[in-house]
């Protein structure tokens, strides 16, 4: 899944955390990354020290972790398989919501 992000996206939503993907901090090489997670979780994003990013906050906790990248792939763990979904009506109305909730909270 690393080679995949790497070679074959440029724009990453992180909704979370954590990443779903291992190593992604040295993936993030020339993407766009947006991370939104919740106001206490601020302290879990060390990983991405050095990274460049942008930060949209959620009150609370945001509880998993996954990617949404170029509006059409959703990316996430599921046990110990990966989940890669190319459905981009589903990645666009996802991002759709996350935008209305952080609009809802002034964000």
């Amino acid at each position: 899944m690393q080679r995949f992000v790497a070679y074959h996206t440029q724009s990453l939503l992180l909704v979370g955390s954590t990443p779903p993907v291992g190593g992604l901090e040295r993936l993030l090489g020339g993407k766009s990354l947006t991370v939104v997670t919740g106001e206490a979780d601020r302290g879990a994003l060390a990983w991405l020290q050095g990274a460049r990013y942008s930060l949209r906050l959620l009150p609370g906790r945001v509880r998993g972790g996954f990617l949404l990248a170029d509006d059409r792939y959703l990316i996430a763990r599921q046990q110990e398989r990966w989940l890669l979904l190319d459905h981009p009506p589903t990645v666009v109305a996802l991002k759709q919501q996350l935008l209305l909730a952080l609009q809802g909270v002034g964000r």
